[in-house]
């Protein structure tokens, strides 16, 4: 796959949500969303920059349905039950996708039997609570601008700026205000805002449905990471890496990008998690001077996260509370993931589904 790096953490998924309702809104509802995706610290950027330079037109309607590159007919998304042996406490685990088709998504027993005993859902970041706090919106924005006065044109390569910005103007999204923001935001936000231009594809992917469905059920809705953990995440990029990256992405047309995304959600919805390994291994494109950079990425978007993860999972076990732990399924994949940590460290992982 060309591209290695879209909707990896639930931040990305926000900025790029709140990117797309910028491009295709109009009126009072699109200047907030485009103050929400371009304000950062007013000391970090000239005073003379405006949201309103954003580009206001819809980009056009794309061709790209979601439906012709998803052949999973049913769901059985993969399941953990991890149970500590000296007490008996116990929890769900679920890997989850950030994105799906649009539709009512129908989950097998299993998966309705594990909420409807838990009494709540634990998630990466409550997407809900990002989207209507404007304040943590805000917090997540100022942590990705640059403090010490460069540009993103300081720090990407001439051909991937040029290339960035091509393609953040082709979906509606430039505005000379996000100059100010970080390779990480850049490579995150022109991935993740070609995903959501498809046809029938849902920005509430399945931690969203969850999220709404405790909300109506009164059940409680817990964040295992912090906002800042997300935002490391998407800064994890070095400059080098940014830069291929951004250019990788404008060398991959929208069908293969299309394609890639409905290889991810087949392999979520049919359970086939060791299949997202294959998104771990840097692509046989990928520059030698370049290993070392998509190593240390790896670790800071994933692995270090994982250990972090399964410290949240551990310390509800202890505490008996019987959560509904949902990470995207990236955190399951291989035998460093989330389940294979808490195997580890002694609990009892059991495969149910």
């Amino acid at each position: 796959m060309k591209i290695k790096h879209i909707l990896y953490t639930t931040a990305a998924l926000i900025l790029a949500i709140a990117s797309v309702s910028c491009g295709n809104s109009s009126s009072s509802d699109a200047e907030e969303s485009s103050s929400a995706v371009t304000t950062a610290d007013a000391t970090d950027a000239p005073e003379t920059t405006s949201v309103n330079e954003a580009q206001t037109a819809s980009p056009d309607d794309s061709e790209i349905d979601i439906n012709d590159y998803i052949t999973a007919k049913e769901l059985t998304p993969a399941m953990w039950k991890a149970t500590d042996p000296a007490t008996g406490n116990h929890i769900f685990l679920m890997g989850t996708i950030h994105v799906a088709p649009e539709g009512e998504l129908v989950f097998p027993d299993y998966v309705n039997e594990a909420y409807n005993n838990c009494e709540g859902v634990a998630v990466e970041y409550n997407v809900k609570e990002l989207t209507g706090n404007m304040s943590v919106m805000q917090e997540l924005l100022t942590s990705l601008v640059y403090t010490d006065g460069s540009t993103v044109k300081d720090h990407l390569s001439p051909e991937a700026y040029e290339a960035g910005v091509k393609a953040l103007k082709e979906l509606g999204l430039y505005n000379s205000m996000l100059d100010y923001y970080n390779v990480g935001f850049w490579t995150s936000e022109i991935s993740s805002a070609a995903i959501l231009d498809m046809k029938n594809l849902s920005s509430q992917g399945i931690d969203w449905q969850f999220i709404e469905k405790a909300e109506k059920d009164g059940k409680e809705i817990v964040n295992i990471e912090t906002l800042q953990t997300q935002a490391d995440a998407m800064a994890a990029y070095t400059d080098d890496y940014a830069s291929y990256s951004i250019c990788s992405s404008a060398e991959t047309s929208p069908e293969e990008l299309a394609e890639q995304l409905g290889e991810m959600y087949d392999c979520w919805a049919s359970g086939d998690i060791d299949e997202f390994i294959d998104l771990e291994e840097p692509g046989d494109d990928l520059p030698e001077e370049l290993l070392d950079d998509h190593a240390e990425y790896m670790k800071i978007m994933l692995f270090d996260r994982n250990k972090g993860m399964a410290d949240a999972a551990e310390s509800y076990i202890n505490d008996g509370r019987n959560y509904l732990f949902m990470v995207g399924s990236l955190h399951f994949s291989g035998n460093k993931g989330v389940d294979d940590i808490l195997s580890e460290r002694g609990y009892t992982v059991e495969r149910i589904g």
